[in-house]
């Protein structure tokens, strides 16, 4: 919803060919780049950085909010190991 508030999350989720769960324990820089509509902001722990996935961890939570209506257009790379994935997100007057 294009209200400014109401935010839709999302997760970056590393996992293996099965769909199955993985982390190497090694910590991770995620780039995250957002065109269109909309802010993107990182969940989780205060202070954790926004571009981290912690050591030992498989999961990352988002979220993006937008006043403006629209799509949003979000692109999540690790390089070199995760290839630039795009994800849309439209937000719709309400």
């Amino acid at each position: 919803m294009a209200d400014g508030i109401t935010p839709i999350s999302f997760t970056i989720h590393l996992i293996d060919r099965s769909g199955t769960p993985v982390t190497d324990g090694v910590e991770k820089r995620i780039a995250v780049d957002a065109r269109g509509v909309g802010k993107v902001v990182p969940r989780g722990v205060s202070g954790e950085e926004a571009g981290v996935m912690p050591a030992n961890q498989c999961e990352k939570r988002y979220s993006i909010s937008s006043a403006d209506p629209g799509v949003a257009t979000i692109t999540a790379s690790m390089h070199p190991i995760l290839a630039a994935q795009d994800s849309f997100f439209p937000f719709r007057y309400s």
